[in-house]
């Protein structure tokens, strides 16, 4: 019965989000009415207005763009709190903002640009029809019936077996982009940074772990009494540890706080701060999260703890990156049509044990070595 109450929120909470999409399109084609669409040009802007790792695996797409057209402006459209992953990005010319409450003004916003062509890899069909109505020429992205009629180049996409990067570049591909590598990229700042030394640490000598998630999603998160077992056992061995997370999360911050050797971060960082602590790290022990997908770009060694979702498509990583996932009858959530805030179990985590992770991670780090500042 809980479950079919749940159906029912969810289905409620669509229905209102589908009046307040026919109230924005009246009021944004009002807006497009008035702007003069701008002439197809050397003007991309590429859309990804979801959470930090689909930003990132962003970032393949944008190389490709940039690569077979170095000398057109390249924007990307983003959630704002996220641009510190492409400030530095030598493919990204601007960084634009998103938010739900914005849309007729994101639309009066673009129609003023120039834009010639937009890479829709967000896959959210409200998002096509805002740039079909900010009368941008060239419109590609995935063959979704609701984002077919805005879309100029609709994008055939078949779900399951294929990574998110895989994807990212195939819309690139068919808008002229070149081959490159399905890898990631962040670029970082030295990690040896004024915080490694505020926080006590030296680079390439501290564990990372980050036991909360994106947006505080519980079914993300492998239970916090675990990582702070294996907090515990890696401060025992001689490691430091450093665990950070977001203010959301500070709840979390009792079950480390008595782990010597442990330097609790959390609440206590921006996105730049975890940027560097990630890419000064000797390993970062996670869930499927931002931090796994930071270090992964960076090229760090990471353990990520997945559960509900399908680390072939959103953990497609070589080493030294590592998604400890047990498959079960059920899942993958989105795969199978199940709504992973339904579930009250979390097997699929639950599954993951802590001497697991530990055995994985001796094979991933060196031996601890002095890794506080005198």
């Amino acid at each position: 019965m809980d479950y079919l109450w749940s159906r029912v929120r969810r289905a409620g909470r669509w229905a209102g989000r589908a009046w307040k999409n026919r109230l924005d399109f009246a009021l944004a084609a009002g807006v497009a009415k008035r702007t003069t669409p701008p002439p197809p040009g050397q003007r991309i802007l590429v859309v990804e207005t979801r959470h930090l790792g689909d930003v990132l695996f962003a970032t393949p797409a944008l190389k490709s763009l940039k690569t077979a057209f170095p000398t057109a402006h390249l924007a990307i459209l983003i959630r704002p709190g996220l641009e510190e992953v492409l400030r530095s990005n030598p493919h990204v010319d601007e960084i634009l903002f998103y938010e739900d409450d914005q849309y007729v003004e994101t639309v009066a916003n673009l129609a003023g640009r120039g834009f010639g062509l937009a890479c829709l890899l967000d896959r959210d069909e409200c998002l096509a029809r805002l740039v079909f109505q900010a009368g941008i020429p060239r419109r590609i992205g995935y063959d979704r019936p609701a984002a077919r009629p805005f879309l100029t180049d609709a994008v055939p996409r078949t779900e399951g077996g294929r990574s998110e990067i895989f994807w990212s570049l195939r819309l690139a591909l068919a808008a002229g982009g070149a081959a490159v590598e399905e890898r990631t990229e962040l670029f970082a700042a030295d990690p040896a940074s004024e915080n490694l030394v505020e926080w006590n640490l030296i680079s390439n000598a501290y564990v990372l772990i980050h036991p909360g998630s994106d947006a505080g999603v519980p079914y993300k998160r492998w239970p916090v009494d675990r990582y702070a077992a294996v907090t515990r056992a890696l401060a025992s061995s001689g490691h430091v540890v450093a665990v950070t997370g977001v203010a959301s999360e500070r709840p979390l911050v009792p079950a480390f706080l008595e782990i010597p050797g442990c330097r609790v971060l959390i609440g206590r960082t921006s996105l730049a701060d975890l940027i560097d602590l990630v890419a000064g790290s000797s390993l970062v022990i996670t869930n499927d999260t931002g931090p796994s997908h930071i270090a992964a770009a960076l090229g760090r060694p990471c353990i990520s703890i997945t559960g509900f979702a399908d680390p072939k498509i959103y953990h497609p990583y070589p080493e030294p990156h590592r998604a400890l996932h047990h498959p079960i009858s059920c899942g993958p959530c989105f795969g199978g049509g199940f709504d992973p805030q339904d579930c009250p179990y979390r097997s699929c985590l639950n599954l993951v044990t802590v001497e697991e992770v530990l055995v994985n991670a001796a094979e991933m780090i060196p031996e601890p070595r002095r890794a506080a500042v005198a």
